[in-house]
């Protein structure tokens, strides 16, 4: 006579780990769009000082991220930025009487003289803002502003940049996600 006994430890773990697949998938997708969300970010904030005079706080500030599980969301939202946050020369109002203004967003195009800008001091902020007079009798006075930050990320190169590290990103992640989690 015969005595077969099976041991089937083994056996049960392997159909536990089958029928939590799913759940583990579906973390996996979670965690790798979330990975993939905060390195398009990054790669924003590169893309942008690259083409811009711009700080990346600045740029990062004004990008907000919303993960799901299965789609993402990345947004950016801000008002057009002062000529001070930019390439500016003066920086502080000097003592004696200013003759214009060199400032350069783009950093591609060079710097550019405003013959007509001067500097004030912000009431409320005490920030230096450029202004500039313009009108018939000079009479009028505005603050000099250039791009906000959505319509810099708008741009071809930053957008193709950021999808391309984001897909990267997001396949790199899940893979290493779905093997942790098919492993526990």
């Amino acid at each position: 006579m015969i005595n077969l006994t099976l041991n089937i430890t083994g056996l049960d773990k392997a159909h536990n780990a089958l029928t939590d697949l799913p759940k583990h998938i579906k973390l996996a997708q979670k965690r790798a769009l979330q990975a993939a969300l905060k390195a398009m970010r990054a790669e924003a904030v590169r893309q942008a000082q690259a083409l811009y005079y711009v700080k990346a706080g600045t740029v990062r500030k004004s990008i907000t991220l919303t993960p799901g599980t299965e789609s993402g969301t990345f947004l950016s939202r801000g008002r057009r930025q002062s000529l001070s946050d930019f390439y500016m020369r003066p920086k502080n109002i000097p003592k004696r009487r200013l003759h214009g203004l060199d400032v350069a967003v783009r950093r591609d195009t060079g710097i550019k003289h405003l013959d007509k800008a001067f500097l004030i001091r912000g009431q409320n902020s005490g920030k230096v803002l450029p202004m500039e007079r313009f009108g018939p009798a000079r009479k009028n006075i505005r603050h000099l502003v250039s791009r906000a930050v959505p319509q810099m990320l708008e741009n071809e190169q930053v957008q193709q940049a950021m999808i391309t590290e984001g897909t990267r990103q997001f396949e790199r992640a899940f893979r290493y996600w779905s093997t942790q989690g098919a492993a526990k």
